[in-house]
């Protein structure tokens, strides 16, 4: 089984893997750093990968915490091309 969200490939051990963990919070960790320290024009793409990452960490790892995140850096920039993130709060 494979599931496609935002041009990525998910397979099931993903849902398990602590490297794929490692990895989305690297990424989110790099973007968080770099986004406030980029030219306004490219802050929004940042912004963009790093919804991606947390909508990864939603359906990957059953973490929504990262998407509560998201939508307060979204309300700290003006990026009228992305959405606020829906999610249930982690438990």
């Amino acid at each position: 089984m494979l599931l496609v969200s935002t041009g990525l490939i998910f397979t099931p051990t993903a849902l398990s893997d602590p490297d794929d963990l490692i990895e989305l919070r690297n990424t989110w960790n790099q973007y968080l750093a770099e986004v406030p320290r980029r030219s306004r024009s490219t802050q929004c793409s940042g912004l963009s990968v790093m919804r991606g990452t947390a909508e990864a960490f939603m359906s990957r790892h059953s973490d929504s915490s990262y998407a509560s995140k998201f939508n307060a850096l979204l309300a700290r920039y003006n990026c009228p091309d992305l959405a606020k993130l829906e999610y249930l709060p982690s438990a």
